[in-house]
């Protein structure tokens, strides 16, 4: 937070006059105007020609006060010299101060001329080189100044940074310290629970026992009846479990024996298929030529059978046969199942 700011700041002039070149320039230092951020110089300038407004030349921009310490502005001046005026010289919004009459130095082509006492001592050239000397050091000082400037900016952008972390990191603690909360909150509520559980369990009086301890042993019989009772349980579903197994097993079993004879009786219609068109065969060739091979009685008429065509329809009838048995064995054994 800047300090507090005086209602009025101050200007001491230290110089008001024109320039070699033909121009204004002020110098001077300021006083109570810590905080304080100035803006372009202006120059109101008020005499018998009227009024005018200068903008300070941008030579020794940024023109930033600092408590007592040398301040300068140059006013470029175009024009004929206007004479007596009065002149108002403002930084700031609400920051402006009157200035003394011009003198100094008078303005290039007129007929003003300094005082005597105002022209320094010694050579021209030993009055040029103090002149230089001064400007090397505001120069300097500028420089150091603006160096400080952008240091002090740098530390508030990391300051900023270091503030914005801090932040985050203060939420997330709050964060898990409220999870903490909560939790503490939680465990303690059952363990209220379970104490008050507790009390009420033992606060409950147990049964009296009858004169003899027959109600003890009236408990311990019913403790054995459900022993017994889970013993049973137990081998009932171990008996289960096994019958269970034995029936998958035979189930796999009846399964396999299915597709086996599935597949058997697909390999017997194959042959069956194959030995028709064998025969088939043999019937043609035998209504070719029948003088070659005479029927037999039982067969009918135009019908010659090879001993090869015979045997294969045998063989594929009797796999057949097998596949129809092995088939209906398998239904059997899962319709038992």
């Amino acid at each position: 937070m800047a300090p507090p700011q005086p209602a009025t700041p101050g200007f001491e002039v230290e110089r008001f006059g024109w320039t070699a070149a033909g121009g204004l320039e002020v110098t001077g230092r300021w006083y109570g105007v810590r905080g304080r951020r100035f803006v372009r110089p202006t120059l109101d300038v008020a005499g018998s020609q009227g009024r005018r407004r200068l903008l300070a030349s941008l030579e020794h921009k940024p023109w930033a006060p600092a408590e007592g310490e040398p301040w300068i502005a140059a006013f470029p001046w175009e024009g004929a010299d206007p004479g007596h005026v009065t002149v108002e010289l403002a930084v700031a919004p609400g920051v402006a101060v009157a200035l003394p009459p011009l003198g100094d130095v008078p303005r290039a082509g007129t007929a003003r001329r300094p005082p005597t006492a105002s022209i320094p001592s010694g050579e021209p050239g030993d009055a040029a080189a103090a002149l230089l000397r001064r400007l090397a050091t505001l120069r300097r000082e500028h420089a150091a100044m603006t160096a400080e400037r952008d240091a002090a900016r740098s530390a508030r952008a990391t300051a900023g940074r270091e503030r914005d972390e801090a932040l985050v990191v203060r939420e997330r603690v709050e964060r898990e310290r409220d999870e903490a909360l909560a939790v503490r909150e939680r465990v303690e509520r059952e363990r209220d629970e379970a104490l008050a559980a507790r009390d009420a369990t033992a606060a409950t009086p147990l049964p009296s026992a009858a004169p003899g301890g027959a109600a003890l042993e009236r408990l311990e019989h019913q403790r054995d009846a459900l022993v017994g009772e889970l013993e049973a349980m137990k081998h009932e579903r171990g008996a289960a479990r096994r019958e269970r197994n034995e029936l998958l097993s035979g189930t796999d079993a009846a399964l396999a024996a299915r597709v086996a004879a599935e597949r058997e009786r697909d390999e017997a219609v194959a042959q069956r298929a194959a030995a028709v068109k064998e025969l088939q065969a043999a019937r043609s060739q035998g209504a070719a030529a029948p003088q070659q091979a005479p029927a037999r009685a039982t067969e009918p008429a135009g019908f010659v059978a090879t001993p090869e065509a015979e045997l294969r329809l045998t063989r594929a009838l009797t796999v057949v046969v097998i596949a129809v048995v092995a088939v209906l064995a398998a239904l059997l054994l899962g319709v038992v199942l």
